[in-house]
């Protein structure tokens, strides 16, 4: 059977098999129309219910479970509310579903639920490990390799180590420590002001080069590492 030529955008998504047999290029799920005048509704609850996909009037729009995440632009494209990505749903909505699991987003759409595996590690104790395999990780600042007991005892593990190198982190926040505190004042941005000569330096990375400039004014301490 030769195609008619079809203006509607619905028919971007089906293929006429046979009068009133169609076939979703999508799915391949074969449909039975019963009658012609059904086409575009049965068309669009198949799209909105199996696929995510909504066009009103041959005008597509974000569906409510995207809409969070989404600020929705002209030309059938949505900008993602975390890193600003432009992304397309004219063909589909499904990869801007997938683009969400880089944010570790759980989503509850109208045909599926999305749970996303968390791949970044947001404590800033991953910012000194390498996770070599399950229950297993390597210091990058001294490439130790370190086992740990149980899921649930990495933080502990990590905290401990880092120490020994001069870093301490509370609940993933950067504090001085106490053999430190009174000689430096704290300051925003992981920053500390030297109280002798006013000098300021950052301790995001270690706590060595503030002990270092301990010296230049003839402070001994007595640290948690040396």
């Amino acid at each position: 059977m030769a195609p008619r030529r079809r203006h509607s955008k619905l028919w971007n998504y089906f293929e006429e098999l046979k009068p009133l047999l169609v076939k979703c290029t999508t799915c391949k799920k074969e449909i039975q129309i019963p009658h012609r005048s059904r086409l575009v509704s049965i068309f669009r609850a198949h799209l909105s219910i199996k696929h995510g996909i909504f066009i009103n009037n041959d005008t597509f729009t974000l569906p409510d479970d995207l809409r969070q995440y989404y600020s929705e632009l002209s030309g059938c494209k949505a900008k993602c509310k975390n890193c600003d990505r432009t992304l397309s749903f004219l063909s589909s909505m499904e990869h801007l579903r997938k683009h969400l699991r880089r944010h570790s987003t759980k989503i509850q759409s109208r045909d599926e639920t999305v749970i996303m595996t968390p791949t970044r590690k947001r404590s800033k104790f991953w910012n000194y490990f390498e996770k070599l395999k399950p229950l297993l990780v390597k210091c990058t600042t001294c490439k130790r390799e370190i086992k740990v007991s149980s899921p649930g005892n990495y933080t502990n593990v990590m905290r401990r180590h880092l120490s020994r190198h001069g870093i301490f982190l509370d609940n993933g926040t950067l504090s001085l420590p106490d053999d430190l505190k009174q000689y430096y004042s704290k300051l925003p941005e992981y920053k500390a002001k030297c109280n002798n000569c006013g000098k300021t330096l950052s301790f995001l990375t270690n706590f060595r080069n503030l002990r270092t400039h301990l010296r230049k004014h003839s402070t001994s301490i007595q640290s948690t590492d040396e």
